[in-house]
């Protein structure tokens, strides 16, 4: 294992890099699935990618979490969790 990450370190290391270059920068954006899932939104990324361009993503699953989760206050949280029958969902 370790000679396959010396040899990988060491092809990285022999690739050159172009001086000066700026990429197109893009923003991805609309539904989450759409945005995260390659399948759906057609390896949109990877094809720019391969065309030189700088993908940008505007959603991932933390920033999602972070909008639609932690917007919710405590004391609601707590009281959905109360009226939950956590029995019915295993």
């Amino acid at each position: 294992m370790v000679d396959l990450m010396n040899n990988t370190i060491e092809k990285l290391k022999q690739i050159k890099l172009k001086e000066n270059f700026s990429p197109i920068r893009i923003g991805l954006i609309g539904e989450i699935y759409t945005i995260i899932e390659p399948f759906v939104n057609l390896e949109i990324e990877r094809k720019l990618g391969h065309m030189g361009v700088l993908v940008e993503k505007s959603l991932s699953p933390t920033k999602w979490i972070d909008h639609h989760v932690k917007k919710i206050s405590p004391l609601v949280l707590k009281k959905k969790m109360k009226n939950t029958n956590w029995q019915n969902l295993i």
